[in-house]
C-alpha cells in the first residue's frame, strides 16, 4: 500500500530538537516523504495534495502535532479536507504527536 509520511517541523519548534531529517531517512522505503516548515499553511497544503495525487496514496501520517492540533488550527481542518478530497479514506489518516512527546 502507498502510504506518505508528512512531517512538520512546527516552524522550528520540533526540528530544533529532533534531527527530522534523519527520521525521515528511517522512512524513505515509504512512498512519498515530505517534511514540511508547517503542514497548515497553503502551499503546504498544496503540496500535500499534489503529492497525494501524484504518488497515488492510499494512506498518509501527519507526523508533528496532535490531532486536536489541527482542529484548533485554523488551516488545520482545511488540512484535513483537502487530504480526503485527493482520495484518502479518513480511516487512513494517522497522526504522530512528536511534538508533546
Amino acid at each position: 500500500m502507498n502510504i506518505g509520511l508528512f512531517i512538520s517541523e512546527s516552524e522550528k519548534a520540533i526540528s530544533n530538537i529532533i534531527d527530522l531529517q534523519a527520521l525521515a531517512s528511517d522512512y524513505k522505503n515509504l512512498a512519498s516523504v515530505k517534511i514540511f516548515n508547517n503542514l497548515c499553511s497553503s502551499t503546504s497544503i498544496r503540496a500535500v495534495q499534489e503529492e497525494i495525487k501524484t504518488k497515488k496514496l492510499k494512506g498518509v501520517v501527519l507526523a508533528g502535532e496532535s490531532p486536536l492540533y489541527y482542529k484548533k488550527i485554523r488551516n488545520g481542518d482545511l488540512l484535513l479536507k483537502t487530504i480526503h478530497e485527493a482520495g484518502i479514506n479518513s480511516n487512513m489518516v494517522r497522526f504522530v504527536n512528536l511534538k508533546e512527546q
